[in-house]
């Protein structure tokens, strides 16, 4: 698996999307497969490449309230 360092302006650009910014001190990774592609930010695995796009995993998800919430009140 090929590891190469990327600077956080350079992935400021993709993550534009979700109104999500990193700073200069985050340590940036992307590793690269084959067929797979994903980004550590501070070793941490955070976002992944689906068809050509960056999607963050559950685990940043769950740190990081990226997307906007939804309130269903299903009251009987």
């Amino acid at each position: 698996m090929k590891q190469t360092p990327l600077k956080a302006r350079e992935i400021n650009k993709q993550l534009a999307h979700y109104n999500l910014e990193l700073s200069k001190k985050d340590q940036v990774v992307l590793f690269q497969d084959e067929d797979k592609k994903f980004i550590t930010v501070n070793k941490e695995p955070s976002f992944f490449y689906y068809e050509d796009q960056v999607v963050p995993t559950l685990k940043y998800l769950q740190d990081h309230p990226v997307l906007k919430k939804i309130t269903v009140d299903m009251v009987q």
